[in-house]
């Protein structure tokens, strides 16, 4: 006589393929897929925040970094470099306060041995601005320069050794009598022609910025620029 009884299933491995249908059905049913979608989606954007805002600390600490050099080296505007020929340079630098204005010059980039330095006077009525001509420098060769602001009582605000200084570097052109290569950088109109997409202020402001890291990049001996940088009845441009 046959049992009425609902046969009894024996899992000797301790595998219960019911139990496993189960367990993939509760985990992949569409409300739980929407559900793992959404935290993903939130996930991706929790990481994107963390990003940006990790950024815009890097940014700050850049900047206030910079600020805290030119406080520091008492220099607000420069050192800027021009005028350069094959054994002289001219700079310029502005400072926050009266005093005399230091520039530094060397053929090293550590400024372990100085080839000149030169201070100049500066005062409220001539802007806080100084100007020196360095020369006797070398043709064809890569000169560093810096500034710092030294006050009335001939003390410096900053440490030295700290290098807490406003710097740049420029190559003095070759000697005339040598027989050298130059590369140049042409730069022409037009750049900014009325009705061109770019034509507008912020994208004159873009362009304008590719062309300056173009230039940059070139590391050519000039930059010839060939009209066409501000369009006519337009000088917004010298307001950026």
């Amino acid at each position: 006589e046959e049992s009425e009884e609902d046969p009894k299933f024996i899992y000797e491995f301790g595998f219960n393929p019911v139990v496993q249908l189960g367990n993939y059905l509760r985990i992949n049913n569409p409300v739980f897929i929407e559900k793992r979608r959404n935290q993903k989606a939130e996930a991706v954007a929790y990481l994107q925040k963390r990003g940006q805002a990790a950024l815009k600390i890097e940014t700050t600490f850049q900047s206030i970094l910079a600020r805290v050099k030119t406080m520091c080296s008492g220099i607000t505007l420069g050192p800027v470099c021009g005028s350069v020929s094959y054994d002289s340079v001219k700079l310029w630098a502005a400072s926050k306060s009266p005093g005399q204005i230091i520039f530094e010059i060397s053929y090293q980039e550590d400024f372990a041995a100085l080839s000149d330095r030169v201070g100049v006077e500066v005062d409220d009525e001539i802007g806080l601005t100084g100007c020196v001509q360095i020369g006797h420098l070398h043709p064809a060769s890569v000169v560093y320069y810096r500034a710092y602001l030294e006050n009335d009582k001939g003390s410096t605000p900053i440490r030295l050794d700290r290098g807490e200084f406003i710097r740049g570097k420029v190559t003095t052109l070759p000697d005339p009598e040598d027989e050298v290569n130059l590369e140049f950088t042409v730069v022409g109109s037009p750049l900014f022609t009325k009705g061109h997409p770019l034509a507008g202020a912020i994208g004159r402001s873009a362009t304008w910025a590719r062309t300056c890291e173009s230039i940059i990049a070139s590391d050519s001996s000039f930059t010839v620029f060939n009209g066409g940088l501000i369009p006519q009845d337009d000088y917004s441009m010298l307001e950026m």
